[in-house]
């Protein structure tokens, strides 16, 4: 209903009421009401996307996706941080064509929705190097699966209780089937999925449950020609009194299925700040890769990080940033082919360092030594479980001088199983040796068990978070935006919040972080716009950044050094520090 629309509308709605407010009619005064909440739900409605769907597209191709929850105004415009990605608005209200380029990577397109007045969340849109196959339903018992030719990418949703979707292809005999889903990890799909393969009578060859996270992932070794068919169900994420599978419009899925060159993941699974040496090369890992794939990097995005992939193969594996590690050494023990193999301690060069393995043999035990100066914190952090691989770590550190275990620990916190420890050597000679042992606090092993551990000396740090990726202020109005301030390892320092990168009539004061009282933990920046009937610049990124506050005896022109910048978490893994802004004119957001 547009403006005028509903301007004329009511008064003719007024005009059939009596003139004393006490013999209104109950029909005048019902239609009233609900024009009057009709004007209400008017003027609250905003842009707002539950997910897309599908939830992958192929390189090279044109797809229509559906961005399927609420668009205000049609067509709406898109912005996506992939140039080989192209996203236009189709006739129908939701639906966008989605066109990758011919030379485009596999990875992920992060796509953000927004109209005059506001902006929907970033959603992540899948983009494979191989054929993508809708589910055709029914197709929920071995005999009425969807046929598809390997590779593929498999999509669909679990749409109601009790819902099985089935997948059959042909394989032979010598083969290695890697199938893996991706459902909760990314797509943010509310189910426990459990995929299961059986044979066209409907007999279980191989099940999983949580292999990567909480995403279900099968390899198995074909032993003979035949049709094999994937079976996936669902459980609820969060358990209820439900006794059976689950469904619903939002459980999504994807399934990567292949008899060829995939790969799983790449090492160092994390990089330090500032990224990696352009000749690096990292480590891959998955099945089927032939001697000649090697890696190829994607740059990364304003929200994804480096991608990682193998050429000839499918898959990519993410690469996050250790914000507190710079310049480390680099040292990954599967290159020497002996990691494996021996009991021996592995000498770091020097710290800080960041050390990728497996643990390749049950009841094995990584150790590795530095050399430390005494007296100086220290701190050792695993990644494995954070990205999605199955290491149930532990870290054990022992001075080798006098066998004193100075720190041991298996989970860093009650929702992070990857082990994190602090130690400090406390022996009077200049340097002091320690012995670091990672370990799986289960005997697990294989490929599933690869970590990336940091090492480093603990300084005083800072990290600054906000609770949204995107904000609205309308003309003559404010706005306020509370910035979480996370100070470690003794950081005690006054921090200056400012905004930056603001579009032309919005002002921001900075706020005053002290070390100590409520705002050593949270401020409220404040955005004001300027009044005005139209606004030039309605949607723009802008950065929120922690600076230092020079002394009080420095010299006048002393300048502020950037500290940290606010970011926001779309997905584990994927963050950006560039915050949507839309500005509303004054008219609009009457």
């Amino acid at each position: 209903m547009q403006f005028c629309d509903f301007c004329n509308l009511r008064f003719r709605v007024l005009n059939l009421l009596p003139m004393n407010p006490g013999q209104q009619s109950v029909p005048a005064m019902v239609m009233a009401l609900a024009i009057g909440m009709a004007w209400a739900s008017n003027a609250r409605c905003e842009v707002k996307v539950d997910r897309l769907f599908p939830p992958t597209i192929s390189v090279g191709a044109s797809t229509v996706v559906t961005a399927e929850g609420k668009f205000d105004t049609w067509p709406a415009e898109v912005w996506c941080d992939r140039a080989d990605v192209k996203v236009t608005a189709d006739k129908d209200s939701g639906k966008w064509t989605v066109t990758t380029a011919p030379d485009a990577a596999a990875g992920i397109a992060w796509l953000r929705f927004y109209d005059d007045g506001s902006a929907s969340s970033l959603l992540p849109l899948i983009v494979d190097s191989v054929a993508v196959v809708a589910e055709a339903e029914p197709n929920n018992a071995p005999e009425n699966a969807t046929r598809v030719d390997l590779p593929a990418a498999c999509y669909g949703k679990l749409e109601k209780a009790g819902e099985v979707d089935c997948f059959i292809f042909s394989a032979t005999a010598g083969q290695t089937i890697v199938a893996s889903v991706m459902a909760n990890r990314l797509l943010n799909s509310p189910m426990d999925a459990v995929l299961q393969l059986v044979d066209r009578r409907g007999n279980v060859l191989a099940q999983n449950d949580d292999a990567r996270g909480i995403d279900p992932q099968i390899v198995f070794p074909v032993a003979k020609d035949d049709d094999y068919v994937l079976r996936l169900f669902a459980f609820p994420l969060v358990p209820n009194s439900t006794i059976g599978f689950a469904g619903g419009a939002d459980f999504v899925y994807r399934i990567a299925v292949n008899a060829g060159p995939t790969l799983d993941y790449s090492l160092p699974l994390v990089e330090p700040v500032g990224g990696l040496a352009d000749d690096f090369q990292p480590s891959l890992f998955g099945w089927n890769l032939p001697e000649t794939a090697g890696p190829k990097m994607v740059p990364s995005t304003d929200v994804s990080p480096t991608l990682v992939l193998a050429t000839e193969a499918t898959g990519w594996s993410a690469r996050p940033v250790v914000a507190d590690l710079m310049n480390p050494e680099i040292v990954d023990l599967t290159r020497s082919g002996s990691a494996g193999q021996t009991d021996e301690a592995i000498q770091l060069q020097r710290l800080p360092a960041l050390v990728s393995g497996q643990i390749e043999r049950a009841g094995q035990v990584i150790k590795l030594r530095a050399s430390v100066p005494p007296g100086k914190k220290h701190r050792a952090t695993i990644y494995s479980q954070s990205n999605n691989l199955k290491l149930d770590s532990v870290i054990t550190v022992i001075d080798t001088e006098s066998g004193q275990q100075l720190a041991r620990n298996d989970d860093a916190a009650s929702t992070l199983r990857d082990a994190k420890v602090d130690f400090t050597a406390n022996v009077k000679t200049e340097l002091a040796m320690v012995e670091i042992q990672v370990s799986d606090l289960v005997g697990g092993f294989g490929i599933s068990q690869g970590f990336t551990m940091a090492v480093h000396q603990v300084e005083p740090s800072i990290t600054i978070t906000v609770d949204a990726g995107e904000y609205k202020v309308a003309a003559g109005e404010s706005l306020e935006i509370a910035v979480k301030i996370a100070r470690a390892d003794g950081f005690d320092q006054p921090l200056a919040i400012q905004a930056v990168d603001l579009p032309s009539g919005v002002t921001a004061t900075d706020v005053v972080s002290e070390p100590k009282g409520d705002s050593a933990k949270e401020v409220k920046l404040k955005l004001e716009a300027a009044k005005a009937e139209t606004v030039a610049m309605r949607h723009s990124t802008i950065r929120i950044v922690a600076l230092s506050v020079p002394p009080v005896d420095a010299e006048k022109d002393s300048a502020k050094t950037e500290l940290a910048a606010a970011s926001f978490q779309a997905k584990p893994g994927f963050k950006s520090s560039r915050l949507w802004l839309t500005v509303t004119d004054a008219k609009a957001a009457k």
